[in-house]
């Protein structure tokens, strides 16, 4: 009787385990997270461009030391308010800890 129990089990779960969702060899399936990732890279790409706190082109790119940039003007105003980085919350001591991004004052000019 032990063993019959046992036997019974073994094929619930197997049979549940066929017909989990798993697929079987010879059907595809879709696979939406890399297509929806297609027709974002392009808007992430031009979302880089951007200003986080004025959402224009940035202007005279400047990171912080979290690597965050901003327009120069705007995390400027934003130190004034706040010894804080803008998008993530870091601790920035004030003007000292933000540097000129000359690749992204290339890139966007």
């Amino acid at each position: 009787l032990w063993n019959h129990e046992i036997a019974k089990n073994k094929d619930m779960k197997m049979s549940a385990f066929n017909s989990g969702g798993h697929s079987s060899r010879g059907t595809k399936r879709p696979h939406p997270t890399v297509l929806s990732g297609l027709s974002d890279s392009f808007e992430d790409k031009n979302n880089d461009y951007l200003c986080p706190v004025c959402f224009d082109l940035i202007e005279e790119a400047h990171m912080t030391k979290c690597g965050h940039t901003f327009c120069h003007k705007c995390i400027i105003r934003s130190l004034e308010n706040s010894n804080r980085c803008p998008k993530c919350n870091y601790g920035i001591e004030g003007k000292e800890d933000i540097f000129p991004n000359f690749l992204l004052n290339e890139l966007v000019s």
